[in-house]
């Protein structure tokens, strides 16, 4: 009886090894098609005729292109982690952070950027 309980847990065994094997390739694969993904991604933002600036939710600059470089004379490892009111016209800035804060309670804009309704 033991024999076959004992069987019966190295198959079960070997079921899980296989599943696990499978379950790593599976992540494997997912993380490079993840990784070329990113890498595609960040060759169009490197490359845009468009300023492309991202911000985090503290309104800090944490991407910043070569075209925003060249726009707004700024290297990027300067701009990374300072806040994006740095860029903004100072009469625009109660504007735009009252903005910022009507999208983050609702989640909508009409407002496309670079146009100006002060």
């Amino acid at each position: 009886m033991l024999g076959a309980w004992g069987l019966a847990v190295a198959v079960m065994l070997s079921l899980l090894l296989v599943r696990l094997r499978r379950l790593r390739r599976d992540a494997e694969e997912n993380l490079a098609r993840t990784q070329g993904s990113e890498a595609r991604l960040a060759g169009i933002i490197r490359s845009s005729m468009e300023a492309i600036i991202t911000v985090d939710e503290g309104q800090r600059i944490v991407l910043f292109n070569p075209t925003a470089e060249r726009l707004f004379g700024y290297a990027a490892a300067d701009m990374i982690g300072c806040p994006l009111a740095d860029l903004i016209p100072v009469r625009f800035r109660v504007a735009h952070e009252a903005h910022v804060r009507r999208f983050g309670v609702t989640g909508v804009t009409d407002r496309q950027m670079g146009q100006h309704s002060i």
